[in-house]
């Protein structure tokens, strides 16, 4: 295998760990969100009574 191709292999392996690091922080923010979310809807229900 010559170098240059292990560069570009080496690449494509990091941009798939970089997805997967993408994809970890996208599911604690959007968890975040729902709690958010949930938090306000149950504090305008228990206003309403």
């Amino acid at each position: 295998m010559e170098a240059e191709a292990a560069k570009y292999i080496g690449a494509g392996l990091a941009c798939f760990g970089m997805a997967g690091a993408a994809i970890g922080v996208a599911n604690i923010f959007s968890n975040f969100l729902s709690g958010a979310c949930a938090i306000r809807l149950l504090r305008r229900a228990s206003s309403a009574t």
